[in-house]
């Protein structure tokens, strides 16, 4: 008995390749760019050759990825399509990033949401992104320097200034598709555009010089109402908006000192808390931001060892940092819409006031709303030298 039971285990455990695929059957996507042409859906799809990856070394006429593109009357005929095109099993299990051309976002997306959301071969990992005036083809067409696969390029780029530049931001579909519903926030996506001649560094010739034609970069947010672009913030702007958001993990930032000079302080950590007051029907909203900092960069008379001035410094950059916040809001206002979710710090503390009054209503309510700023920033470190050099130079120069 005990030998029967162990065969049919073995049995079972054989049997777990089954449905097993060689990788050299296999066509990885990376990435899918969605246009919208002539009434129809553009739909190109960025596949990987594992093979082709591993001997990219010795193939420098070949790049490591391959784009195809079909036409269909919907999204999912697109995608399937597409089929016909691969000659090998396509696995959509690994994309990377989806990018909507500027006029595809501009029509709207909601249709293409659903499909992405309903199939059971998406993950919702991926980063969503918008080819800033051009579109999703041309942008997943250059050949990138340095990353063999542009899709992971355009990734890895987004990750990166978000934490370390703070003038994008990361949106992953669950988070796009909660704030296209959302009755109290509007979703943003990050913007993807060629810099350079889009042509020329769509050959291999792009990676052959030291000075590519074309490069992709990811910079500016853009506003949706709904699930229509309206429009887009610029670098400040953005980085407002990821202040005002709680979403700053590091970034830099320039002040104009005394005679012209000045002195770049690189934020280390930020902290923003919001609140709500409703009183008279008057809605009052508080955004409260606590910086860390530290001295990146000094072309100023300064002396560090005087306290009083690293105070007056810390005043200064706190006032500055309440103008980037306000115009990131004074441009939300422009376009009528609640990028920063303040619509939802009122569902969750006035549940009965936002239902009767401010739901169906609210970006017109957010238009006329208070909104206070208060930002303190807190220098910790010089860095590694104590005095500026210019400030050892104009006192060599006074000697």
């Amino acid at each position: 008995m005990r030998i029967f039971l162990i065969s049919i285990i073995t049995v079972l455990l054989l049997s777990g390749c089954w449905s097993a695929v060689e990788l050299s059957d296999m066509m990885l996507a990376t990435a899918i760019g969605i246009d919208y042409h002539d009434g129809k859906f553009q739909v190109t799809l960025q596949v990987i050759n594992p093979s082709e990856i591993a001997a990219n070394q010795d193939k420098a006429n070949r790049t490591s990825v391959t784009n195809y593109t079909v036409e269909a009357d919907t999204f999912f005929e697109a995608i399937r399509r597409l089929t016909a095109t691969s000659p090998r099993k396509l696995f959509l299990s690994h994309i990377r990033v989806v990018i909507y051309g500027e006029g595809m976002a501009r029509r709207g997306i909601a249709d293409t949401l659903d499909f992405l959301m309903r199939d059971h071969e998406f993950r919702s990992d991926f980063v969503m992104t918008i080819a800033k005036d051009t579109t999703a083809k041309k942008v997943l067409g250059i050949v990138s320097p340095l990353e063999n696969i542009s899709a992971e390029k355009i990734y890895t780029s987004i990750e990166s200034s978000e934490k370390f530049w703070a003038p994008t931001k990361e949106v992953k579909l669950d988070e796009l598709v909660n704030a296209i519903l959302s009755d109290g926030k509007q979703a943003v996506m990050t913007g993807v555009f060629i810099r350079g001649d889009a042509e020329k560094g769509s050959t291999l010739a792009n990676v052959e010089t030291q000075d590519p034609y074309a490069t992709i970069f990811v910079e500016h947010i853009g506003v949706f109402n709904e699930d229509k672009l309206i429009g887009w913030l610029n670098e400040d702007q953005s980085k407002g908006f990821n202040y005002i958001t709680d979403n700053i993990a590091s970034t830099v930032g320039r002040l104009i000192w005394q005679d012209g000079r000045y002195i770049v302080l690189e934020t280390t950590s930020s902290s923003t808390d919001r609140s709500v007051v409703i009183k008279d029907d008057e809605i009052t909203i508080t955004v409260s931001v606590e910086s860390t900092a530290n001295f990146g960069e000094v072309n100023a008379d300064v002396t560090f060892q005087d306290q009083a001035v690293i105070q007056e410094i810390e005043r200064y950059a706190a006032e500055r940092l309440n103008e980037l916040l306000a115009r990131s809001i004074a441009v939300a206002k422009e376009f009528e819409t609640d990028i920063f979710g303040f619509g939802e710090l009122i569902r969750r503390d006035y549940p009965h006031e936002w239902e009767a009054k401010y739901k169906e209503n609210w970006d017109e309510y957010f238009l006329t709303t208070n909104i206070k700023i208060d930002s303190s920033v807190r220098i910790e470190h010089g860095g590694m030298i104590t005095n500026p050099l210019y400030d050892e130079l104009i006192h060599k120069q006074r000697e």
